[in-house]
């Protein structure tokens, strides 16, 4: 998973994640885990953009019901 962290740094509900595939050989394994550095190093600013524009917010959007409604 890679995640954006909002400059700001105030708050996560403005963070977004997406999620890199990797079609190394570990890969293959359930078990492996990929080294963060290397991950980064492998991709190229088109790489990353295009994550971006497909990201997903990491927190939850607000309820568009008012809290009264949510009580039961």
């Amino acid at each position: 998973m890679v995640i954006f962290r909002h400059p700001n740094g105030g708050s996560a509900r403005l963070d977004r994640y997406n999620w890199f595939i990797s079609n190394g050989p570990e890969a293959r394994s359930v078990t492996a885990r990929l080294v963060p550095r290397k991950v980064l190093e492998s991709l190229s600013d088109v790489d990353l953009s295009r994550l971006f524009r497909r990201s997903m917010p990491i927190s939850r959007p607000d309820s568009l019901l008012p809290a009264q409604a949510s009580d039961g």
